[in-house]
Parts: C-alpha cells; structure tokens; sequence
C-alpha cells in the first residue's frame, strides 16, 4: 500500500502550468482542468541502484537540469482518472461518499488499488484504497484532515507545513498515524527522463511520522520515522518522484508519463515509437561526425537538441517542419570537448533522447 500511497502523491505533481521568465505559477484551476480532462498515466520505476540518484536529489537552483536517462527503468503502474460510482472498489466506506473522482491504478501483478479525489470548490485528496488478493477485504489509507496538498497558487520558493493522520481502513480504531510534512520549493529547471525534456519545479519535503500501534491487551506502541521527497512538479504532462531515507539515501525513484507520451522501459530505446537510434560509433573521436536517425509517421514539427552533463544546450541540430518518413540529423563535434552528451528528439506527443561520448 505504500507504493500506491507514493504514486497517488507522484501524480498529485503531475499538474499543468505557466511558465514565465522567473518562476513557474500552479493555480487551482490548473489542476482541477488537468484532473477533469487527463485520461491515463503510465509510471516507470527506477532499476539501476538507487544510490546513483543521490547526486541527483542533492541539486537545487534555477536553470538546473535534473537527467533521468543514465538509470534503468522498468515499468510501473498505469492509471486511469474518472467520476466516482457506487461500483468502484471503496465506494461503500462512507467517509469516501463525498468523492467526486477516482483515479485506478493497474499494477503489474494485475491487482488494483483506487485513489479518492473531491473536485468542487477545491482539489482534495481523500484517501487510496486496494483490495487484500486473499481475503477480498478492502483495505487502504483515508487522509483526515481531507485537505492535503500545497497552497496555490504555488510558486518558486514557496514554502508551507501541514499537519495530519492517517486512518487505516477498515480497523479504524487498531492502528493510527499522525505526521507533520515541511515543503519548499527548491528552484526550478529541466527533469529530463526517458519521455522527453519537461519545464519543472522542485519540491523538497521532509516527512517525520509517528505512529501508534494499539493491538488489545498490549501496550501501544510509538513508531517514528522520518524520510525525504522530491517531487518534480512538471508544466509538460509528466513528473517525476524521489524518495529518500532519513539519512538521504535514495530508495525509490519514478517518473511517470500522462496520456499520450513515449515511455520505454526496461531494455526498450528512448524514444520508441520514433526508431529513434545512433546511427554513427559511440563513442565517436572529437572530429567526427554524430549521426542521429529517427522516423515520423506524419509531417511535423521537429526540436532536436543536443546537451552536454551539466545540461547545458551546446547545439540545436534541426528546429522546424519536417515532412513524413526517415530523418537523419549530424552533430558536428570538432568544437566540443571530450565528454559525454545527450541528443535529445521532440516530435509532437513524442519524445526520445541518446546517450553518446566524445573522446579526445
């Protein structure tokens, strides 16, 4: 339940927003538009050993890039948002019968669990729940207070801290969690995962839980535990959520594509659906040429850019219309210097990128 606990918060980052030249806006009315018109969402969890990423999580600043591409993913869930009904798994606990939405999640394993959300003079988020496999018992988590998530607007630099429990369903009375959460936002940039580059957000959270177990006939007993989020809220139809232990050590990482991305996941190429491939060595001396192949079902408008390891843009290759068929795109490396670089293909809903080194 708590993998579904984190991804219902991963998509609650998932939201629509402006952007300006200094900082990035999120209103109300943004999320309540992205919840009432997105479809599906598509979650790819990290494979590669997740210390990797502690580097990663330890960045801040505007115009930072935050790159994704170098780790394994393998998939995760898929969601689907729509009104709440009496048929849907939960429905029948009444503290959830003032839930206007769902979102239901598929797992891989092929169960379900199912997130409540109330749409109406706000955005709240209720409770998630699944079903036990053996017993067919609902179980799952409500929110009280029902109100979690930022204030908005949100912008950079905001910070704010809430307090809340948790009630565990359906032994309401067996076992309770309070937690209190601090959240800032860090700076904004660039998350560039396996779909596509995304103008974003960081969130920082820190989370410190206590929780009371009380069984009859035995003491209660007192849990604490402290952990670290980072969200990235995205203004391009995805995000992306790491999660770190009290010492800040990375141990669970995901990135999550709404409806109608590219994805790859474990052993797939960057950029698929566009056969998107290195068509030269890698690596390749400075000197030659790298040459990037892709395919587009129907003429377009195509970006492709190239980025060095600090994610600074050092070429834009082709950025226009481009009929339908096989593309071919070169990256002259005479000026660049050794190192490795990151091609980067936006075509329409898709997206895909390409790891190559240069050497001496």
């Amino acid at each position: 339940m708590s993998r579904f606990y984190a991804f219902c918060a991963a998509l609650v980052a998932l939201l629509v927003a402006p952007v300006t030249s200094a900082q990035i806006t999120i209103t109300r009315a943004d999320i309540e538009a992205y919840l009432q018109s997105s479809g599906t969402a598509s979650s790819f969890e990290l494979a590669s050993p997740p210390s990797a990423l502690q580097a990663l999580a330890d960045r801040s600043g505007p115009n930072q890039t935050w790159d994704l591409t170098a780790f394994t993913w393998t998939p995760g869930e898929v969601s689907t948002f729509r009104p709440a009904t009496g048929t849907v798994p939960g429905s029948e606990i009444p503290e959830f019968q003032e839930a206007t939405h769902v979102i239901e999640f598929d797992v891989p394993e092929g169960d379900a669990a199912y997130s409540y959300f109330r749409i109406g003079d706000g955005f709240d988020v209720i409770g998630v729940v699944g079903t036990d496999e053996d017993t067919g018992e609902t179980l799952g988590l409500r929110f009280d207070p029902y109100e979690r998530g930022f204030p908005l607007p949100l912008t950079s630099g905001a910070t704010w801290s809430e307090a809340y429990s948790l009630e565990f369903i359906p032994a309401f009375e067996g076992i309770t969690a309070d937690a209190t959460e601090t959240s800032t936002v860090e700076g904004w940039g660039t998350l560039v995962t396996p779909a596509g580059q995304l103008s974003v957000l960081k969130v920082r959270t820190k989370t410190v839980s206590t929780s009371t177990i009380e069984a009859e006939g035995q003491e209660p007993i007192v849990m604490t535990d402290s952990l670290y989020t980072i969200e990235f809220i995205s203004t391009s139809g995805a995000g992306a959520m790491i999660t770190l232990d009290g010492e800040g050590v990375v141990d669970y990482a995901s990135y999550t594509v709404l409806s109608g991305g590219t994805t790859a996941g474990e052993g797939g190429p960057h950029g698929g659906a566009l056969d998107l491939a290195l068509r030269s060595a890698n690596p390749v001396r400075r000197g030659g040429p790298i040459e990037v192949g892709f395919a587009l079902e129907a003429a377009g408008d195509v970006a492709v850019e190239a980025y060095d390891a600090l994610g600074r843009r050092v070429a834009t290759l082709t950025d226009g219309t481009r009929s339908a068929g096989p593309q071919r795109v070169v990256l002259a490396t005479d000026t660049l210097p050794a190192g490795v670089y990151v091609v980067r293909v936006r075509a329409g809903t898709e997206a895909g990128a390409l790891r190559v080194t240069v050497t001496d």
